[in-house]
C-alpha cells in the first residue's frame, strides 16, 4: 500500500469509527459505503481488534469479520435497520463521503432513496455490473456529480438527467437502452458512451450539447443519425460503429474540431463530400461497409494521418488523395482495387504504412511511396514490385500467397535489413 493510500485509508477509518461511536450519527448506508471504500484487505487488516460490538453497533460486525462475503442481503439489512441522517454529521465536513463512490458489483434488493449529508460531496458515482433495471433515486440527487458510470447493467431507459447540471461524463456501455428521450441530457455533458446498447435512434437534442467532445455509439440499429449532430461544435471524437448506418448526414462536415471519425461496420454505400470540410480530422475509419468509392474531397484533409477503408467494394482510390500530405497509414485490404494513384498523379509520398492485402493489384510502383516502411500485400495477384531500389526505408514486407516473379523475389531476399514474409 502506498503512503498516500495508507493515509487516505486511516482517515476513512477514523471517520467510520466516529460514525460507529454515535448511535444517532449516520445512516448505516453511509457507514457501509464508507467502509467499503477501504477495500476488503484494508478492512480485514486495519480493523483487527476493533470491538465493534462494544461500540453499540453489533449489526456491523459481520461486515468486517467476513470481508470477502459482502452479501447483498447483509447490506440490505443494514439499510433497513438504520436511522436516517444526523444533523451533527451534516455540520461536520470531516464525515462527508469520498468524492468517488464505487458500488460496482452490488446487487441490492433495495437502493437508498438518498445519501443524506453525503449528497453534496459525491463527484463520481460508479454502479457498474449491478444488474440495474432502473437508476437508483439517489443518483438524481447529487448536485456535484461529474461522472456517472453505469456500464454493464440492464437499463432499458433513462430518467431525465438534465437536472444534473455538473455532469460531464456519462457511461452507459453494455445496457439494453433502446432510446434516449429528447432534452434528457445535461447541457454541459462532455463525454457520452453508448457502446453495446440497443438504440434505435439518437435524439435531435444532441445537437444542443455545445460541450460534447466524445460520443461513442455501437450495437443498435440506427440506419441514420440526426442532422443536428453537426451542431456539436466541440466534438473531437465520434464513433458510430456497427449500428446499421445507411447514410451519413452532410452536416458532419460542420464539425471543425473533429479529430477521429469511426464509421466502420455499417452499411454505407457512399460518404458525403462534405467530410472534406472537417479540417481537423486526423483518423478516419470507414472499414467494413459497402463503399464503391471514396470522395475526392478527402484530399482536402490536410491533417489526415490514418485512413482505414478495408472490406468495402472499392475498385480505385481518388487521385486527389495524394493531396493529403499528412497521410501516414493507408489500409484498404479486401477491396477489388486494381491500381493506386501513381507518382505522376501526386502519389502518396508521405505514406509509412500501406496495407493492400486481398486486393486485385498485380503490380506496384514503389516510386510513389519513397518513405514507406511497412507494406502488406498478402493474398494478392501481385507479380512485380517496381522501383524497389528507391524504397530505401522499407523495413517490413509481407506478400504471402502472392505470385511474385523471380526477379522481384531475388531483389527482396538479397536486401539487408528487410523483414520479409513470402509464401
Amino acid at each position: 500500500m502506498t503512503y498516500d493510500r495508507a493515509v487516505r485509508t486511516r482517515e476513512q477509518l477514523r471517520k467510520l469509527r466516529a460514525l460507529l461511536r454515535d448511535d444517532s450519527a449516520e445512516t448505516v448506508a453511509q457507514g457501509v459505503a464508507l467502509a467499503r471504500s477501504l477495500g476488503p484487505k484494508a478492512q480485514a487488516k486495519m480493523l483487527e481488534g476493533c470491538r465493534l460490538d462494544a461500540l453499540g453497533r453489533p449489526e456491523l460486525g459481520p461486515f468486517f469479520r467476513a470481508p470477502d462475503a459482502l452479501a447483498p442481503q447483509l447490506l440490505h439489512a443494514f439499510l433497513a435497520i438504520a436511522p436516517h441522517v444526523a444533523e451533527e454529521t451534516a455540520r461536520d465536513d470531516s464525515l462527508r463521503a469520498p468524492e468517488m463512490l464505487e458500488l460496482d458489483g452490488e446487487r441490492l434488493p433495495r437502493w437508498p432513496d438518498d445519501l443524506g449529508a453525503w449528497e453534496p460531496s459525491v463527484v463520481v458515482l460508479q454502479l457498474r455490473r449491478c444488474w440495474l433495471r432502473a437508476l437508483p433515486p439517489f443518483a438524481l440527487r447529487l448536485p456535484a456529480l461529474r461522472g456517472l458510470h453505469l456500464d454493464h447493467n440492464q437499463l432499458e431507459a433513462l430518467p431525465d438527467l438534465s437536472g444534473l447540471a455538473a455532469l460531464r461524463h456519462l457511461r452507459l456501455r453494455h445496457n439494453r437502452l433502446r432510446a434516449l428521450e429528447e432534452d434528457a441530457l445535461p447541457a454541459g455533458l462532455e463525454q457520452l458512451d453508448l457502446r453495446d446498447t440497443a438504440l434505435r435512434a439518437l435524439p435531435r437534442s444532441l445537437g444542443r450539447l455545445d460541450a460534447l467532445r466524445e460520443l461513442w455509439v455501437s450495437g443498435g440499429q440506427l440506419e441514420t443519425v440526426p442532422a443536428e449532430l453537426g451542431d456539436c461544435a466541440a466534438l473531437r471524437e465520434l464513433a458510430l460503429t456497427g449500428v446499421g448506418l445507411r447514410a451519413v448526414p452532410r452536416s458532419l462536415g460542420r464539425l471543425g474540431q473533429l479529430r477521429t471519425l469511426d464509421l466502420s461496420d455499417n452499411e454505407l454505400a457512399r460518404l458525403p463530400d462534405e467530410l472534406g470540410a472537417c479540417a481537423a480530422l486526423e483518423d478516419l475509419d470507414v472499414g467494413r461497409n459497402q463503399l464503391l468509392q471514396l470522395p475526392a474531397s478527402l484530399g482536402r484533409l490536410a491533417r489526415l494521418r490514418r485512413l482505414r477503408a478495408g472490406f468495402n467494394r472499392l475498385t480505385r482510390l481518388p487521385a486527389e488523395l495524394g493531396e493529403a500530405k499528412a497521410l501516414r497509414l493507408l489500409a484498404v485490404p479486401s477491396n477489388p482495387i486494381t491500381r493506386l494513384p501513381s507518382a505522376q498523379e501526386g502519389g502518396l509520398g508521405g505514406l509509412r504504412h500501406l496495407d493492400v492485402s486481398r486486393t486485385h493489384l498485380d503490380a506496384l510502383d514503389l516510386e510513389a511511396f519513397p518513405r514507406l516502411t511497412t507494406l502488406l500485400a498478402n493474398d494478392t495477384p501481385l507479380i512485380a514490385l517496381h522501383g524497389l531500389e528507391g524504397a530505401s526505408r522499407l523495413r517490413q514486407l509481407e506478400a504471402r500467397n502472392a505470385p511474385l516473379d523471380a526477379a522481384t523475389r531475388s531483389a527482396l531476399t538479397s536486401r539487408e535489413g528487410l523483414q520479409l514474409a513470402l509464401g
